[in-house]
């Protein structure tokens, strides 16, 4: 896909990530930006940087915020339809959006957590994914075929959804799920003409990785074989802009880690 101009849904826009990526294909790819994220997020402040650093015409109309909680369909179907009325269409989507999702199945006395914390990291990693994944799909159905291309799909899984460590139950389930939607997406939308390929990040500085205990981290650093560091957003951004710009890379789990393997 040639990117400058295309038109890219980013979910989980407001930070970390999501807001590393959307940065970088605004910025340095001249792509137009949907920024997805909660109502309290920073995404809207995003937005209104990338239309200020960007000079005019790549400016005001570069980069939107439409406030969307991916847990809840009714919302991604009206924010994929008022971002398709906006731009005349869509033709990449990012799925980043996430929670860590921390819990134990069971408490040191032996009793179960309560909390629902098992559902909600489902629900915005796993269902969030799927209803953003699916309505940017229909989006994607009605563009003419560029070079026998008419949309991509680009979710975020995590390594942990291979070597998930104690605690993380929830989390490594979900992003499991993501991983195992890519196949069967991949195949299906393959007949529209639109690729699915699925991104495992390692361990990145961002702000959900400072949810686990510095002890810990320090730790989990040493797992990369080289570097031997965490990843920055600079190096995610890249990989997905590179995705999005090779037609022969589909349905595929790219790992991202530095070749760390968690225990």
């Amino acid at each position: 896909m040639k990117l400058k101009d295309k038109v890219v849904v980013v979910t989980g826009a407001g930070s970390g990530l999501g807001a590393a990526v959307a940065r970088h294909l605004a910025e340095d790819r001249q792509m137009k930006v949907v920024l997805l994220d909660l109502p309290t997020s920073s995404a809207g402040e995003l937005a209104a940087q990338l239309a200020q650093r960007l000079v005019a015409p790549l400016g005001a109309d570069r980069a939107i915020f439409l406030p969307t909680d991916v847990t809840d369909e009714k919302q991604v179907a009206d924010a994929i339809a008022r971002a398709c009325a906006h731009w005349g269409g869509l033709h990449a989507c990012l799925n980043i959006a996430g929670i860590p999702g921390t819990m134990r199945l069971l408490n040191r006395d032996g009793s179960v957590p309560q909390g629902d914390v098992f559902d909600q990291t489902l629900k915005v990693n796993l269902a969030g994914t799927f209803h953003v994944m699916r309505h940017c799909a229909s989006a994607f159905v009605r563009n003419a075929l560029e070079e026998g291309e008419r949309g991509v799909v680009v979710n975020v899984a995590s390594i942990a959804a291979f070597e998930g460590s104690r605690g993380h139950v929830a989390y490594s389930a979900s992003k499991a799920g993501v991983v195992g939607m890519m196949l069967p997406a991949a195949r299906e939308l393959a007949d529209w003409g639109i690729r699915v390929v699925t991104v495992a990040p390692g361990l990145f500085d961002t702000p959900m990785l400072h949810t686990i205990a510095p002890h810990t981290l320090e730790k989990m650093a040493t797992t990369a074989l080289w570097p031997k560091r965490f990843g920055t957003a600079d190096e995610f951004s890249q990989l997905v802009a590179h995705i999005l710009d090779n037609r022969y890379i589909n349905a595929e789990v790219i790992r991202i880690d530095g070749g760390a393997r968690l225990a």
